[in-house]
């Protein structure tokens, strides 16, 4: 009998409540402990973790959400999965930021697809996508047999695990870096214009101007890349933007999380997201106009979201 993995999941938003709870479930498997705070705790303690999916709801009793507030008092662990805006979430940056407070050897490149939301403390809702889970190695490692052109045991061990959560699909990559920007690209257009148009997916690709633009934002993207020997083609870049227009019906009120974070009036993904490829494509000397707009027009809200710019309008 294979040895139970140990699993802390710090933060149990849409994405760490959703893919912590579906580990948790797996309780001849796993022992999941939740990293949270404030009223999500003790929410955690009293009701344990409610999910509600296309793909089966599901309820985490308190005894197995082992909620806690101190990450020390877990002790040690087989796998942490960080679910706090970054990791797992948006971004091409969060494996450096998390080298920086670790050794990088013990850091694994992920990322997820998964349109999930909290409801309320506790509370999670996946409301689109098939829920999935990508994994890679984001440096060639001796402590992770395999370089960048192969896959090392520790994702093998990682998609195993994954494939016997109900709900979740796994894929896997050579080189995690292509997955991480493939979706990146994504990301900045959906939420990049979801924010400044303050509409849903459906509705500003159903107008020619702010299609244009999205088009516009995918290619910046992808260009990027490219400057950073990451292979992300131009085809790929069309082939999403054909995939959405395709899509733009049936997820004609699909919006991301920067985007009502934004609209909210909250601390949002801004500077991870289409900030990065402003700073990025300065830095390498590539063009980025549309990004560049986007990120100077929600720019003074970000600040005020954040304490550093006060302003009201009456």
């Amino acid at each position: 009998m294979e040895a139970m993995w140990k699993i802390a999941v710090i933060g149990t938003g849409g994405v760490g409540g959703y893919f912590g709870g579906r580990l948790a479930q797996l309780q001849d498997e796993c022992q999941v402990h939740f990293v949270v705070r404030g009223e999500t705790l003790q929410v955690l303690k009293r009701d344990g973790l409610r999910v509600d999916s296309l793909v089966g709801d599901f309820h985490i009793p308190p005894d197995r959400c082992n909620a806690t507030d101190d990450l020390a008092s877990v002790g040690p662990v087989d796998l942490v999965i960080t679910a706090v805006k970054l990791p797992l979430q948006n971004g091409v940056e969060a494996a450096d930021i998390l080298a920086r407070a670790v050794d990088k050897k013990h850091v694994v490149g992920g990322f997820c697809k998964i349109i999930s939301y909290i409801v309320k403390h506790g509370h999670i809702r996946h409301d689109a996508a098939d829920p999935t889970v990508a994994f890679g190695e984001v440096w060639a490692s001796e402590t992770a047999p395999g370089t960048l052109n192969s896959i090392s045991d520790r994702i093998t061990k990682l998609k195993d695990l994954f494939e016997k959560a109900q709900g979740v699909k796994v894929e896997l990559f050579d080189d995690i870096r292509v997955g991480l920007w493939h979706k990146f690209m994504l990301i900045c257009a959906v939420s990049g214009l979801g924010a400044i148009t303050r509409a849903p997916l459906g509705v500003f690709l159903g107008v020619e101007e702010t299609r244009d633009l999205f088009r516009q934002v995918l290619f910046e993207v992808a260009k990027l890349a490219q400057a950073q020997g990451i292979e992300l083609t131009d085809e790929a870049a069309e082939k999403l933007y054909t995939y959405f227009l395709g899509r733009a019906e049936s997820e004609r009120n699909a919006t991301s999380s920067m985007q009502r974070d934004i609209m909210r009036g909250l601390p949002s993904e801004l500077e991870w997201q289409v900030g990065a490829v402003v700073r990025k494509a300065k830095a390498l000397g590539v063009p980025a106009p549309a990004c560049s707009l986007i990120y100077a027009a929600l720019l003074p809200q970000e600040l005020k979201a954040r304490g550093k710019l006060a302003f009201s309008i009456e």
